[in-house]
Order: structure tokens, then sequence, then C-alpha cells
């Protein structure tokens, strides 16, 4: 029998269900990155970089890299990308908290607005 969590959900429905979730959260905050993988319903769309907003990010960030980690086993598949989202989740933290890049680096608004793949 697989184990489930409080919520009645097995690991890796609940697994599926957060990755969703962070990866809409994601691109939500970087557009210009859903539509280099193909997201196109992307198009047009800004990042919101009021201070305000980006401390949200942070906290919801901090939250999904906090759920993710608590999850129970997974299958071999679902653990690799655990492991992928919790390194996006990382690094969006550190550029964020520690390197404050969109507080300390203006050249950063020019290349959310670059049409140039990266």
């Amino acid at each position: 029998m697989t184990s489930t969590r409080g919520s009645g959900t097995n690991p890796g429905t609940e697994f599926s269900d957060l990755a969703e979730t962070i990866l809409d959260g994601v691109f939500e905050s970087d557009p210009r990155r859903a539509v280099q993988l193909g997201f196109h319903e992307y198009d047009g769309r800004l990042p919101d970089v009021e201070p305000g907003r980006i401390k949200e990010r942070i906290t919801r960030t901090r939250d999904h890299l906090t759920r993710l980690t608590a999850l129970g086993d997974l299958s071999p598949d679902s653990d690799a990308e655990r492991e992928m989202l919790a390194s996006i989740l990382e690094v969006t933290l550190f550029q964020l908290e520690d390197q404050a890049i969109p507080f300390r680096n203006p050249g950063v608004y020019a290349f959310m607005l670059s049409l140039v793949p990266t």
C-alpha cells in the first residue's frame, strides 16, 4: 500500500500538483523563460518587479521549497524532477535574496525586455 500524507493524496499525486504550481509561479514571475520553453501564452508579458511583489515571490518560493522537500518517497523519475525543481527554487532565492539582482543591477530590466534568447 502506498503511504499517504495528511491531505489524503499519495506523494506522487501531491508532487505532480505541487510541480505544476511551482512551474506556473516560475513562468508568471519570469515570462521570458516560459516563452523560451515554448509556452507562448506568456508572449508579451513582463515580470512584475515592484519590490512588494518580489518579496511575495521570495515568500512563495520559500514555501514551495519547504513543501517540495517535505514530500514523502517518490519514484526515481519524480525524485529527479523534485531535485531539478528544488535547484530552480534555490537559485531563485539566491538571486533575489543574496545577490538582490533586481535591486542592485539595473541591467536586469533591459535583459527582461530582450527579444534575443539566451
